[in-house]
């Protein structure tokens, strides 16, 4: 396994393959979003969820469970992302999904799902969402 490492958007992405796997994020703005972003599908989440129960509910409606997230400030931060890292060895098919790094923000290649989602907006300097109290 070689994995790709890119830096896009205030993220370290990493690829295995044509498959996006996960996101990493620390920085000082927005901290709240700061954490490991799992890659998934919405027919494997809820089963991922089960092992990683950490994700923030206003997070995975807007993210239509296409991300599983990992808070770095969560106590079981070290423990899922080791955790994380073990399926992602293990090939487990619940995790990524298909992306082309070099094509990010390029045109799509036919057979090929586009990376572009409506999570990245969360992240935007200007963005207002906000936290449900």
């Amino acid at each position: 396994m070689r994995p790709i490492v890119k830096q896009m958007f205030g993220f370290t992405y990493v690829f295995v393959g044509d498959r996006l796997i996960l996101l990493l994020r620390n920085r000082k703005n927005q901290s709240r979003f700061n954490g490991v972003w799992l890659a998934t599908a919405e027919e494997h989440f809820e089963s991922l969820q089960k092992e990683f129960p950490v994700s923030p509910s206003w997070l995975i409606s807007f993210a239509k469970k296409q991300w599983l997230f990992i808070p770095i400030n969560a106590e079981e931060f070290e423990e899922y992302s080791l955790k994380a890292c073990e399926l992602i060895l293990r090939g487990d098919v619940r995790l990524g999904r298909l992306s082309i790094p070099k094509s990010f923000g390029q045109q799509k290649k036919k057979g090929h799902a586009a990376m572009g989602d409506d999570t990245f907006s969360l992240f935007r300097s200007g963005n207002k969402t906000k936290e449900p109290s």
